[in-house]
Parts: structure tokens; sequence; C-alpha cells
């Protein structure tokens, strides 16, 4: 439910000043199939605020922008996470989505896109209307020190143990970079939401021979994240779908370089060759190819990390707030259609 609106800080920048309010958001926003019954109780609560500017995340329908001059932040394509996601009426649910989300994107002048692929799946107007913004992380990760090349020859996934996220592949190039001889170890850190696909990962290492060369972290903290990525060589993520992937920033924070997949946006946060690599999320070999030189090879790692904590600029706080209170202003400039 959307409760009364409260402050997060009552922090006030840029100019003019903006108070920044902050609304819990609801389940029932994937479930309402026009939107209006969201719409409705939005509506109650900002007629109280009566805000200068509104703000929406990701469901474009739980607003009218005619009313209050409006922004929306897609963070990922909702018809299509959606559709990922369900388990039941899968096909039903991405269609009245898609339905009530393409055309109400469509109604916001101000569209912030936290990767470029989400700008290329838009249309119309929404695509006139996209502006690129990274999502931020936290300073601390710019604050370590960390030199992978320093670190044991060890890979560290972090993600929810399900299909999508493809740990099975991160698995198998193991395998073959054991076969290979290679000095390797995975670390997988994420909860196993989908008991079938943990046992067919389970399974997958005893096939494979990896015991000793595989750790089942489970559910771990934020805090114990940034220290797996202080002990690891390089980061691994060849999900089957992804939008802006916040582990990838982090681990590019720290100097850690990224092996990801072409899917979704992941491929645009890395520069193939010089901060990571690029693969083929359905070719463990391909994989294996790309972690082998980082894993053999210490002063490698150590380079594209410089790179990557390089391009990881674009993911700082205070730059991701400048150009998202810029867009305020923006907005704020247009002429009222009231």
């Amino acid at each position: 439910h959307y409760p009364a609106p409260r402050s997060f800080r009552n922090e006030r920048r840029g100019n003019p000043h903006y108070t920044l309010h902050g609304l819990t958001g609801s389940r029932w926003s994937n479930y309402d199939p026009t939107g209006s019954w969201m719409r409705t109780r939005v509506s109650r609560i900002l007629k109280e605020l009566n805000p200068d500017v509104v703000h929406i995340q990701n469901h474009a329908s739980l607003f009218d922008p005619s009313r209050n001059p409006a922004l929306l932040t897609i963070h990922g394509i909702t018809e299509r996470d959606t559709y990922l996601r369900a388990r039941k009426l899968k096909r039903t649910r991405t269609f009245l989505v898609k339905l009530r989300e393409s055309a109400y994107r469509s109604s916001y002048p101000v569209i912030i896109a936290i990767a470029d692929y989400v700008i290329d799946q838009l249309n119309g107007d929404a695509k006139e209307n996209a502006h690129l913004v990274h999502n931020p992380i936290q300073d601390h990760f710019f604050d370590s020190s960390n030199c992978p090349g320093d670190s044991p020859p060890t890979v560290l996934q972090v993600g929810v143990l399900i299909p999508r996220k493809n740990a099975l592949a991160s698995i198998e190039a193991i395998g073959v970079l054991n076969q290979q001889g290679v000095e390797c170890r995975l670390r997988l850190a994420g909860p196993p939401k989908d008991p079938q696909y943990t046992q067919e990962l389970h399974a997958a290492v005893k096939r494979l021979g990896v015991e000793e060369h595989v750790d089942f972290l489970g559910a771990i903290s934020q805090s114990d994240v940034a220290e797996e990525l202080r002990n690891c060589r390089v980061l691994a993520l060849p999900s089957y779908q992804e939008t802006a992937p916040m582990t990838i920033s982090e681990a590019s924070a720290m100097g850690l370089p990224c092996v990801v997949s072409a899917a979704g946006g992941s491929a645009e946060m890395v520069a193939h060759g010089r901060s990571g690599f690029v693969i083929d999320p359905d070719d463990p070999t391909d994989i294996a190819k790309a972690l082998k030189p980082l894993l053999e090879d210490p002063a490698k790692a150590n380079e594209m990390g410089l790179q990557a904590r390089e391009f990881a600029g674009r993911y700082r706080a205070q730059h991701v707030a400048e150009q998202t209170l810029a867009l305020y202003d923006l907005l704020k400039a247009r002429p009222s259609q009231t």
C-alpha cells in the first residue's frame, strides 16, 4: 500500500532547491490490469502533498503526468520482466502489463533510462523523451584499494540462484578450466530461490568433479558481498537477461574486471577487452576462455581492473544526482499544459 508521505532527509539541493519525499511501493502494481486502482491511491496522497515534480519509478501507469510535472525512471521493461518472472498465466499477464505500461510511457515528457538497452526497447515519444542516467552506487565502493591480482584466482558471481542468472554456465566454465589445469575457484553468492534449479547446480558440480572448486554461499549481507569482491580476481555474470546490474557497477568501482553476457544492458557496462569481456551465456567454453587470462595473469587482472574503475565514475552518486536534478529543472521549465 501507499502510506502517507514520509521525508527521507528533507535534503535541499539544486537550483531551485528540492525537498525529497518518498512513497513506498506495492507489489499490487503488477496485478492491476489497467493501473486505475493504484493511480487512485497515489493521487489521494499527491493531492495532500501538491508536489512541484513527481518522479515515478518504473511503473508508468501509477500516475497521469498531465496532472503534475512528472518524469519516469525506467529500470527495466516491465512486460519483459513480467514474462521472465511469472509462473502462472505468463502470456496473459505479460500482454496486460504491456498494454497498460506502453501507453503511459509515451505520455511522460521526461524519461530516465538506466541503460541504453532500455532506450532501445522504447518506441515513439517515449524513445524521443528518454535520457540516459545510470544507477548510482554507494561511495564506499570507490574507496577500496583492491588489486584483483593480489587476490586468489577466484571467480565471484552474485545473484539469486534462478535459471535467468545462469549460474550453471559459470559452474560448467569452472569445469572446463579445471580440465585445462587452471587453478580456479567459483563462489556463488545468492539465495536458492528455485529448488529444482539449485538441485541442478549441485548435480552439475558433482558431475564435473569440481566439488572442491565451487562454494555455495547462500544469501549474504551487503557488507559480506563487498568483502567477497575484495577477495576475488574477477566477477562473472553470464545472465540471460539483465538491465543494468548493480553488482557489475560495484565490482567495477572496486577495480575488478567483469565477465558478462551480451544480454540486456550488461554488455554496455563493460568495455570488451579493456575492463573485462563480453561472452556468450550459452557457451561455457567461451566463458572459460575469457576467465582464463585473468585467473592466470595477475598483472592482466590489475590492468583491466584499473580500466573498470575508470569507467565506473559514471555511477558515482554525486554525478547521478546532478544529472537527475538537471532533469527536474528541465521539467519545471516546460510550459504548463493545464
